[in-house]
């Protein structure tokens, strides 16, 4: 029985996720100068994105909510000793995300401080000590590498469970649907709580940027 598990705000928050990163590595790593301001506005908009899904994560219902997928010890060490098909995020998964997430966080977070110490200033550079910008920088670029490493192993994860393991991720990721028993709850869209912590989102990255 097909039954909702990813509602659309997650599946939104998802794929727009994956093309700011995409646009925002590719600028960061392979830019020229001047995609800089590209660069700077995707990072926004990682910020907001960021900042729903954590409160969307701690307010929402189902799946999408961090105490629903978030295990300890030994819920993991069971998951590796024997894998088995999950509704939502299996537990070793779930540390996936949470480390994605966390470098996520690390990397717009320092973006906003950062410098090129020749023209381009992150927009709360202005806040902090050069040296404190200068060690702000070198952890963004750092990281860059760090979250780039996390993403390769998120997509050999995903392809070991499609081709390996037999458990379908990626399009229940498109569709929202996954094939799971009678006794599984579906999940809700949550459409007003997805919107009002997107709104959120977008209104304290508008503060920091702008208005700070």
């Amino acid at each position: 029985m097909s039954k909702l598990v990813w509602g659309l705000p997650v599946r939104t928050f998802h794929w727009s996720l994956v093309g700011l990163i995409s646009v925002s590595l590719y600028t960061g790593h392979f830019g020229e100068f001047d995609s800089i301001d590209t660069h700077m506005f995707a990072g926004y908009g990682v910020l907001a994105l960021l900042i729903f899904r954590f409160s969307f994560g701690l307010l929402a219902k189902g799946y999408a909510r961090f105490s629903q997928f978030v295990k300890g010890p030994r819920a993991i060490a069971a998951y590796v000793k024997s894998p088995e098909k999950t509704t939502g995020h299996n537990p070793l998964g779930a540390l996936g995300v949470l480390a994605l997430l966390f470098s996520l966080s690390v990397q717009v977070g320092t973006g906003l401080f950062a410098t090129d110490d020749i023209v381009v200033d992150g927009p709360l550079n202005h806040l902090v000590s050069g040296y404190t910008a200068s060690l702000l920088t070198s952890i963004h670029g750092i990281n860059q590498g760090v979250l780039m490493a996390l993403i390769s192993l998120h997509l050999i994860a995903v392809l070991i469970h499609e081709w390996r393991l037999g458990h379908r991720i990626v399009w229940p990721m498109v569709t929202g649907e996954k094939m799971l028993g009678d006794t599984a709850d579906a999940d809700q869209h949550q459409f007003g709580l997805a919107l009002a912590c997107l709104g959120a989102g977008l209104a304290l990255t508008y503060i920091l940027v702008n208005k700070i």
